[in-house]
C-alpha cells in the first residue's frame, strides 16, 4: 500500500526541530503499589521527553477521539510548548487506551485498545514538518511504522535528515520480520535488551539483522549508542533511583536524546542527558514531574 502525506503547512517560525509521530492516550499501569491513571501514549511521552531540553521546537502528529480524553492531552501538549498541528481529531471513536501490568523489573503485559489510532493518516503530517531533522516514530505496530517511513522517504527526497523508530517486546516477538525491516528502513533505532534478544533471533538469511545504529536502552544500567557495524562506541550509566513506574521511560530517553542531537549536541551528551532523564522519570507514576523539576510552566487553554 502507498500513502501520501498531505498539505497542510506550518508559519517557518515555528515549524519543529524533531517532530514525533505515534499514540496519544491514557495509560493504566496496574504495579505492586496499587494502580493510577496517567495520560500516555509512546508520543506523549517522547514529546515530555524532548521538552526537557531547551530551546527545542516539537510537533506532535498522532490521531485521537473526539472526546474529552483527546481534547485533554491536545491541551497538555499544547500547554508544554508542543505544536499540535499534526494532531487529528476522529470523530465516533475514542482515543486510544493502554492497560499495563508490571510483572517483573523488564516484563510488562499489556492489553491495548487503539481506538483512534488504530489506522495511520499520513495526510494529518504538516508537509513543511519534513524539514525537520530529526523524524521518530515512537513505539507503535510495525506495519504503521513502514507505512509512515514509506512516506516520509518519498517527502524527503533524500537521506540526510534522521528517521528513527522505536519497538515493543511483543511487536518484536510477534511481528519480527515487520519489524526488522522497519529497522532496515530506519537512520536509528532505539532498543531494549529483550527486543535485541528477539530479534538477532529472529534474524535469518531472507530477514537479517541490519546495519542501522542503535540506541540499546539497559534500564538501570543507563544506555549504549551502537553503530552501524553493531559495535559499542560508549554506554552511559544511569544514576541509582528508586524505581516506582517503568512506563514510558524509554519513549522519555528516545526523546531526549534526539531533542539534544538537535541542538547539535554531541551523541555521548545527548545521551547523558537522555539517561538522566529518563532514570528521573521512574521516581513517580506519570512523565510531567520530569517537566517541573526543570521549571517547565504548563500554560493550559482557556477554553
Amino acid at each position: 500500500m502507498w500513502y501520501t502525506l498531505g498539505v497542510n503547512f506550518t508559519p517557518m517560525s515555528h515549524l519543529p526541530d524533531v517532530v514525533i509521530i505515534g499514540h496519544l492516550g491514557i495509560n493504566v499501569t496496574q504495579v505492586s503499589g496499587g494502580t493510577h491513571e496517567t495520560l500516555g501514549g509512546a508520543a506523549y511521552y517522547t514529546a515530555v521527553g524532548a521538552r526537557t531540553v531547551e530551546n527545542v521546537h516539537i510537533g506532535v502528529v498522532a490521531r485521537v477521539g473526539s472526546d474529552n480524553l483527546g481534547q485533554r492531552i491536545i491541551g497538555e501538549l499544547e500547554g508544554i510548548g508542543v505544536n499540535v498541528d499534526g494532531i487529528e481529531e476522529v470523530k465516533g471513536v475514542p482515543t486510544a487506551r493502554f492497560i499495563q501490568t508490571e510483572t517483573g523489573p523488564i516484563r510488562r503485559d499489556v492489553k491495548v485498545k487503539l481506538g483512534a489510532a488504530r489506522e495511520i493518516n499520513t495526510k494529518a503530517f504538516p508537509k513543511s514538518w519534513g524539514l525537520a531533522d530529526y523524524i521518530h516514530l515512537a513505539t507503535a505496530p510495525p506495519d504503521q511504522c513502514l507505512g509512515w517511513i514509506k512516506a516520509i522517504r518519498r517527502l524527503l527526497k533524500n537521506d540526510n535528515r534522521t528517521v528513527s523508530t522505536d519497538t515493543f517486546e511483543v511487536y518484536a516477538l510477534t511481528r519480527s520480520e515487520l519489524t526488522l525491516e522497519a529497522m532496515r528502513r530506519s537512520s536509528l533505532m532505539f532498543l531494549n535488551l529483550v527486543e535485541l534478544a528477539i530479534l538477532n533471533l529472529k534474524a535469518s538469511e531472507k530477514h537479517p539483522f541490519p546495519p542501522t545504529p542503535y540506541i540499546l536502552k539497559l534500564g538501570a544500567g543507563g544506555a549504549t549508542h551502537v553503530d552501524a557495524q553493531h559495535k559499542k562506541e560508549f554506554t552511559v550509566s544511569a544514576p541509582q533511583v528508586r524505581v516506582v513506574d517503568t512506563t514510558g521511560a524509554g519513549d522519555v530517553l528516545a526523546g531526549a536524546y534526539l531533542a539534544g542531537l538537535s541542538q547539535h549536541w554531541s551523541p555521548e551528551k545527548a545521551l547523558k542527558r537522555a539517561v538522566k532523564v529518563a532514570s528521573e522519570s521512574v521516581t513517580r507514576p506519570g512523565v510531567e514531574h520530569i517537566l517541573k523539576s526543570r521549571g517547565v510552566i504548563y500554560k493550559h487553554r482557556t477554553s
